[in-house]
């Protein structure tokens, strides 16, 4: 993890350094797709299963 240090002055005579993590990088179109991709399949795949549990005969 990146990390940044900052000098926060709470007075002139007492200086504190304090370490802040480094925002993480935003989604770029690569990793949306991927997402939006697994998301979809994800779905499709839970559809599917249910349509698999529903229609099963043996439970009439």
């Amino acid at each position: 993890m990146i990390y940044f240090m900052y000098e926060l002055s709470l007075s002139e005579e007492s200086k504190r350094k304090v370490i802040v993590p480094a925002l993480p990088k935003m989604f770029d179109d690569q990793d949306l797709g991927f997402f939006a991709n697994f998301l979809g399949i994800f779905i499709f795949i839970l559809v599917i299963a249910y349509h698999f549990v529903v229609a099963d005969p043996k439970f009439e």
